[in-house]
């Protein structure tokens, strides 16, 4: 059997710890930016869904106001179709599915690198 040798050419622990303190920073750094750009695309959506739902009731306000000669049971039915939102805010997750593969990869990764330090340790 051969006989690992010491070699010193494994770099610093304090310069990959260093690396890998950034690294996680700027991992968890781009989660929030995600989380946040979310949040703000659903919050514009549920705006334009507002706006568009009161342009449709002014609409069909003139247009009741216009037409008060017609009968008051077509009056409201057409309000209440106007109330009716033609599509649904899109919505996700709680947690979105990219925060929890995330979060396993560093886990698995951490796991991984203190497994092999462990062995590599055993054998020098």
């Amino acid at each position: 059997m051969s006989k690992i040798r010491r070699t010193d050419q494994g770099g610093s622990v304090v310069g990959i710890v260093i690396i890998g303190v950034i690294l996680t920073l700027v991992f968890i750094g781009s989660i929030y930016f995600i989380n946040k750009r979310g949040d703000q695309i659903r919050k514009d959506q549920a705006i334009a869904a507002a706006d568009k739902q009161a342009a449709e009731a002014e609409k069909s306000k003139t247009v009741v106001s216009s037409n008060q000669s017609k009968a008051t049971a077509a009056t409201d039915s057409s309000t209440a179709a106007s109330t009716i939102p033609e599509a649904l805010p899109v919505t996700g997750p709680e947690i979105p599915v990219s925060t929890l593969v995330g979060v396993y990869l560093l886990t698995f990764a951490s796991v991984g690198y203190l497994s092999s330090r462990r062995q590599l340790a055993r054998y020098l």
